[in-house]
């Protein structure tokens, strides 16, 4: 049995995992240590429309947004 509830809105997005990137300024970047990681911030830098490079350091993989 299926119970239909109409004229509900939707509620507003929860915040996401990498919504802090869009507060990130240009020039700024993030240290993780491992490349898995690093793709990761990249793909979600990508994702939102913003360029980046990504270096590894000795101590750690860099991601600028740019």
């Amino acid at each position: 049995m299926y119970i239909v509830i109409e004229k509900i809105e939707l509620p507003d997005k929860t915040r996401g995992k990498w919504d802090f990137l869009d507060r990130l300024e240009e020039g700024q970047c993030i240290a993780v240590e491992t490349e898995q990681e690093a793709m990761r911030v990249r793909d979600a830098l990508r994702h939102r429309g913003y360029k980046y490079t990504v270096k590894k350091m000795i101590d750690a993989y860099r991601v600028w947004k740019l």
